[in-house]
This record gives structure tokens, sequence and C-alpha cells, in this order.
């Protein structure tokens, strides 16, 4: 898949979502669209937990241990939607 196809692939998710938070709720979906019919694929998968009403708790589930750089695309997911919330790693999975 071309750099340009896969870039109006994802951009369809980010018009679809009203905000960050339907967004980030949608992520592990998206995961499983997107390579679902990629021999191999395996993205990370997603859990969420809601803590409160203001707190959402993600579990990254990925055998390449890659939350540093998932907790960097949540704050561009932030940055995208203009919305202003902490993101913070609680530990390697969360």
């Amino acid at each position: 898949m071309g750099k340009h196809l896969l870039s109006k692939s994802i951009k369809v998710f980010y018009d679809e979502a009203k905000n960050a938070k339907d967004f980030i709720l949608k992520l592990d979906r998206i995961h499983w669209l997107m390579t679902r019919n990629i021999p191999y694929a395996n993205p990370p998968r997603f859990d969420y937990e809601w803590v409160d009403d203001n707190t959402l708790l993600m579990k990254y589930k990925s055998h390449r241990n890659l939350i540093d750089f998932a907790i960097r695309l949540l704050k561009g997911v932030r940055k995208y939607y203009r919305e202003n919330f902490d993101v913070l790693k609680v530990d390697e999975n969360k």
C-alpha cells in the first residue's frame, strides 16, 4: 500500500471521529480494520477502562514494547483535535 493511499485511509478515521475521545476509543477497532487483510500483521491492541468521568486508562498490548511511541501518537491526536488533556504513562502497558 503506497504512502498516499495509506494516508487517505487513515484520514477517514480522523474525519469520522467527533473529537479526540471518540477517536481514541476507536483505536483498537481501527488497528483491527487496517490490518485484518494483511498476513502476519500483529498490530497493538487496546483495552479501555474508565477510572472516573475524566480519566481513561488504556491498556497497550503488544510484544513490540512501543508504548512510548503510542503515547507520542496520543499526544498527536490531542494536537490534531486541538484539545487539552494529559497523556501519561502509568507503567509499561498503561
